[in-house]
């Protein structure tokens, strides 16, 4: 299976990995494995001359703006322990110039993933853990808070990452525009108000309005899945991939990051295959572990007696919007399984708004 994974990322990256290839005939490092990445970054562990392993994020000259702000972002807090220790940055050359930029990373020895490690362990240590991380982040990152009130934030927010990110994917995939011309959507026997509809609702409705246009603006993580969170031999943890690229900068967007994995199931619906469409029907698989579900339970309970009940209602909502802005990546990941991910943003919307 590691075989297989890499060669779907050695073709998928095709170009990176020539890059990467002409570096190791030289003799500069040996390529060891390879990881999964959610950007147009390839991210490798490799060991150098001296045999000492390094992780390495490495993506093409043109497309490096995100993880140059990635890795500038990591620098800034390289005296927090649980972010990952930047080593080493700079640019690759072809003989016509720079190639490709990368920044590495120490390597965090013994470690798994909290997707792993919750369905490894006691349910007991896992809610522990996630103590520890919402601990942290309260205590280290979500820091100066500043309370925004702005219908225009709200609608811009809607605009690039909704309805832009929607319209984009259904003019490159056929069946996302067939399902856009539907008022409703039955998606595993349930109807819902398909996006459109759900929209025009929420941004009609002045109580839900009211609450998403007021929010907290602190620096956050950004990209808190579960996938990003490594847990260490020393039952301790390290926090990867963060992204500073939110518009809505809020302590709440990395919760619902939380909830695409635990309410959702993200890290399931990736490994789907294809989904069966038929006019407005829409099914799926959905196969959320049972660790998942009683973990989502204890999130959202400690959340809710945590925040107040209006920023408690717009979790998700953010994760609904998750979905929405991950569309173009699924669409070039695995395009079969892109209505899935829409039809999943559908729902979440439609959840949020029968809160009202």
């Amino acid at each position: 299976s590691e075989f297989s994974h890499f060669l779907e990322t050695y073709f998928s990256c095709g170009e990176l990995f020539h890059i990467v290839n002409q570096i190791e005939i030289k003799g500069d490092f040996k390529l060891i494995e390879t990881f999964k990445g959610g950007s147009n970054a390839l991210t490798i562990l490799l060991s150098d001359k001296n045999e000492n392993q390094i992780v390495r994020k490495i993506v093409l000259s043109g497309y490096e703006e995100k993880l140059k702000k990635q890795a500038a972002w990591i620098k800034e807090k390289n005296k927090l322990v649980h972010f990952p220790k930047i080593i080493n940055q700079g640019n690759i050359g072809n003989g016509n110039g720079a190639a490709a930029y990368f920044y590495d990373m120490e390597y965090v020895r013994n470690s798994t993933h909290f997707f792993d490690f919750i369905h490894n362990n006691p349910a007991d240590n896992s809610r522990e853990m996630l103590d520890a991380i919402l601990g942290f982040l309260n205590q280290s990152l979500y820091l100066n808070r500043q309370h925004i009130k702005s219908m225009e934030d709200l609608d811009y927010y809607i605009d690039s990452k909704v309805l832009t990110k929607v319209r984009d994917v259904s003019l490159a995939d056929k069946e996302i525009m067939n399902l856009l011309q539907f008022d409703r959507l039955m998606i595993n026997n349930v109807e819902y108000d398909n996006l459109p509809a759900a929209i025009e609702k929420l941004r009609a409705n002045e109580n839900a309005v009211s609450e998403l246009s007021c929010y907290c603006k602190s620096q956050i993580h950004g990209d808190l899945t579960i996938d990003n969170i490594l847990v260490t031999d020393r039952n301790d943890f390290v926090l990867l991939d963060s992204n500073d690229e939110n518009f809505i900068s809020d302590p709440i967007v990395d919760m619902a990051k939380l909830y695409q994995s635990l309410h959702s199931g993200y890290e399931f619906l990736i490994a789907l295959k294809d989904s069966q469409i038929s006019g407005n029907t829409l099914r799926f698989d959905e196969n959320i572990s049972l660790k998942y579900s009683h973990l989502y339970t204890y999130l959202s309970g400690r959340l809710e007696k945590e925040l107040p009940a209006g920023q408690f209602r717009s979790i998700i909502f953010h994760e609904a919007v998750h979905y929405c802005r991950m569309l173009p990546y699924r669409m070039k990941l695995n395009r079969p399984t892109a209505p899935v991910f829409y039809a999943i943003a559908v729902r979440l919307f439609n959840q949020y708004l029968s809160q009202f």
